[in-house]
């Protein structure tokens, strides 16, 4: 940490047109009972609602302890967040807040401070939370995390993680992390993230935090986590989804060739492709499948998708042999998936 550093944790808020929520999501995150300085850092990605009559509203309430970061192009959510995390690099912790999240425990950063403060081996602090549907008004409360991440690290914690080995996938606005660490790590791994197709940052922050420490969840619920129609993954449009799906197939492939994850691992995410555009074909899609497969795909798996797809498109014309063939990928891919 720079010694000139004011604030101990930078609180990064991602807002884009969350006017609706805003007012929520900064009461709770400024309304924290901390014994240690912090600082909330909003980066609005050119939102052309009215959230910056907002934000000039909680700046002249609180002063320098609100920083907004007003994009004047958008930018998208990964430039959006990671250029927040690297101008504002001089604390000791992030902490963060989607735009449209809020936080219900008032003393959710001292908890979590007071933690990584007394566990050098662990890299992040997640901790319980509720899911809201907002469409339904439900709720369903998440105060376990289950998963070798808690007691690996490293290439083991990394590969722990492609492979999908925790009961849910880690909530960033439960989280706090080792901020200097975690920006320098990701200034050396650029490669992941210059791409403006990759569909999101999970894929990148969590195998670098994997490689620094172990996770560590506290089952106190701190966080209500928003799930409403503007939720890329809850979008209801099966176009925009499925080429989601695409992109986020790709880049779990091309961060697994980063790190050197084994062949096993290479050939399984290659036929869970395979099983997915034969999903894609039953639901009459498997034109955008293989139209968006073709423009993204590229490095050492191009190839094989390429000519795999290929070779489902000519099954595909055959009913009696697409039908055994969909049956036994599906079956490997049952077994396999886990």
């Amino acid at each position: 940490m720079q010694k000139n550093s004011k604030y101990l944790v930078n609180v990064i808020i991602v807002a884009y047109n969350h006017e609706k929520y805003i007012r929520t999501t900064l009461d709770s995150v400024l309304g924290q009972k901390t014994q240690f300085p912090y600082r909330v850092v909003v980066a609005d990605d050119c939102s052309p609602d009215h959230s910056n009559e907002i934000f000039r509203e909680y700046e002249a309430k609180y002063g320098d302890r609100l920083k907004i970061i007003r994009r004047p192009a958008n930018v998208g959510v990964i430039k959006n967040l990671f250029s927040a995390m690297s101008d504002y690099r001089s604390c000791k912790y992030f902490a963060f807040c989607s735009g449209d999240d809020y936080w219900i425990d008032e003393n959710k950063l001292q908890l979590q401070y007071d933690y990584l403060e007394t566990h050098d081996d662990v890299s992040v602090a997640l901790s319980g939370y509720r899911k809201f549907f907002e469409d339904t008004n439900e709720c369903k409360d998440i105060t376990s995390w289950d998963s070798p991440l808690t007691t690996c690290s490293g290439k083991k914690g990394i590969k722990s993680f492609i492979n999908k080995e925790f009961s849910s996938f880690p909530m960033g606005s439960t989280m706090m992390l080792r901020a200097q660490e975690f920006v320098r790590l990701l200034d050396e791994r650029k490669i992941l993230y210059e791409n403006k197709d990759i569909p999101g940052e999970g894929m990148v922050i969590y195998p670098i935090l994997a490689d620094m420490g172990r996770y560590s969840f506290i089952p106190q619920m701190t966080t209500v986590y928003r799930i409403h129609d503007g939720s890329l993954s809850h979008n209801k449009n099966e176009e925009k989804v499925l080429v989601f799906q695409i992109k986020y197939a790709i880049q779990i492939m091309d961060v697994s060739a980063f790190y050197h994850i084994g062949l096993f691992r290479r050939l399984k995410q290659i036929m869970m492709f395979v099983v997915s555009y034969f999903n894609a074909a039953l639901n009459g899609l498997n034109k955008i499948y293989a139209d968006t497969s073709s423009k993204f795909l590229n490095g050492e798996y191009c190839k094989a998708i390429k000519s795999t797809i290929r070779t489902v498109i000519f099954f595909e014309n055959h009913e009696t042999i697409r039908k055994p063939i969909l049956f036994s990928l599906r079956l490997w891919h049952g077994r396999h998936s886990k």
